[in-house]
């Protein structure tokens, strides 16, 4: 599934950091009829509200969300849309939200 992608944007950051400068420019380059690809939602999003901000952001400009672990989300299809509402509100997956201790 990513060999056909025309670009690739791969964020240093982890997810949770608030400058995304890739994901930034992601967002700029993107044209209607474009579909974001992701390995994991988490890789996207810091949190639920957050994924919805940046699926918001991708439904404004006319671009569609798959990700590749969660075949689920496909925002292209009207049934895909209603799935990632449904599902994707509880299913951010919890290691975007893990914190580690020393």
């Amino acid at each position: 599934m990513i060999e056909d992608c025309m670009r690739l944007f791969e964020e240093k950051a982890s997810g949770a950091q608030r400058d995304r400068p890739e994901l930034g420019r992601m967002l700029d380059h993107l044209r209607a009829g474009d579909v974001v690809k992701v390995t994991r939602l988490d890789c996207l999003a810091r949190s639920t509200r957050d994924l919805l901000e940046i699926a918001d952001k991708l439904r404004t400009i006319g671009a569609g969300l798959r990700s590749l672990a969660e075949p689920w989300v496909d925002t292209t299809t009207p049934a895909g849309r209603s799935l990632f509402v449904l599902r994707g509100i509880n299913h951010l997956p919890s290691c975007s939200s893990t914190v580690s201790t020393a």
